[in-house]
């Protein structure tokens, strides 16, 4: 049996934004750092085959908040105290079936927090997209660091578990994108 202490909510978390979102709706804590999922959504829920596991599909509930506009993120992060700021931002969603998939969304929401917020670290967790050149864009706009999560490797696995992810995005693209990033970000930072 183990054992876990809660972590108090926050005390920004109480603050809304000026059309009385709740703060906590675009960033959470996550460790040091805030997190935002910019795409609250997944384009495999609709086509059916979204990956066994995904806990997105339970957090979609608010269809203003789908996709959030980088205006919105950027004045929830000014509300986030210098400490969060000065840590980082970690921006996430699910994945789109445009040749970004899903960094199409994101490009946009970097530049917007980078302009502003020239020190924040950035990093992005993203589906690897089908056109490589999206992780020039990413990087171009501001960001620090890309996460690329392989989820498994074994392809037996990810064709029961991630069926769509898998046929849209399989190992091999994977691969592909991590050798590109690295060049892009630099070593460490993939």
């Amino acid at each position: 049996v183990g054992r876990a202490i809660p972590l108090p909510v926050p005390q920004w978390y109480s603050q809304t934004l000026a059309d009385g979102t709740p703060i906590e709706r675009i960033f959470i804590q996550h460790g040091s750092q805030v997190a935002a999922a910019v795409y609250e959504d997944c384009a495999l829920f609709s086509a059916g085959s979204a990956c066994e596991f995904c806990v997105m599909r339970f957090s979609t509930t608010d269809a203003a908040l789908r996709v959030k506009r980088a205006a919105q993120i950027v004045e929830a992060l000014r509300l986030v105290p210098l400490s969060y700021q000065n840590s980082g931002v970690l921006l996430n969603g699910g994945m789109t079936f445009h040749p970004g998939r899903g960094m199409e969304l994101l490009v946009p929401v970097v530049a917007a927090i980078r302009r502003e917020f020239n020190n924040t670290p950035i990093a992005v967790e993203i589906t690897p997209p089908q056109d490589l050149n999206w992780i020039d864009r990413l990087r171009g706009a501001g960001c620090d660091s890309l996460m690329m999560n392989l989820e498994c490797w074994d392809e037996d696995i990810r064709r029961r578990y991630i069926p769509g992810k898998d046929e849209a995005c399989p190992r091999e693209l994977y691969l592909q994108a991590f050798e590109r990033a690295i060049v892009v970000f630099g070593r460490g930072r993939v």
